[in-house]
């Protein structure tokens, strides 16, 4: 698993506002989506209208942490300074939401494998908007993880 300082340095990791998050636990920040009350769609970022239904009855739910790699690619040309190569591929949640994401590893992916969700924030504690830089990588073995 990816530390955040190594999160923090990658320069190819995307970078999502607070407002994009569930911040219940400080340690482990969500991703918020948002579920429609009337088909049960579900969107992400949380959309203040149903992109299927156009109902306005959205709850914020957040999202799971692990996914499937459901395709992805490998860059090899970036500009000058930029740690090349670096991946990013399409990660479809269990809710049904496909995300584009920088991917934390380049080697060993293939698609349908498990992934899961790296977070670290990226500004320091005296920013007026926190923003917080995301990637999925391989679901790591972990005995201790329940």
């Amino acid at each position: 698993m990816p530390t955040s300082a190594a999160i923090k340095s990658s320069m190819h990791h995307s970078i999502l506002p607070a407002s994009c998050f569930v911040l219940h636990d400080p340690k482990s920040p969500r991703l918020l989506g948002g579920r429609c009350n009337a088909c049960r769609e579900v969107s992400f970022p949380k959309a203040e209208v149903c992109p299927s239904c156009l109902s306005e009855d959205i709850t914020p739910i957040a999202l799971s942490t692990q996914g499937l790699l459901y395709s992805y690619t490998v860059l090899h040309l970036g500009k000058s300074g930029e740690i090349i190569p670096y991946a990013v591929g399409y990660v479809d949640l269990p809710e049904g939401v496909r995300l584009f994401s920088h991917l934390t590893v380049t080697k060993d992916l293939r698609p349908d494998m498990q992934v899961e969700f790296y977070v670290a924030k990226i500004d320091d504690d005296n920013s007026e908007e926190k923003h917080f830089a995301i990637g999925f990588g391989p679901v790591m073995e972990n005995p201790n993880h329940a």
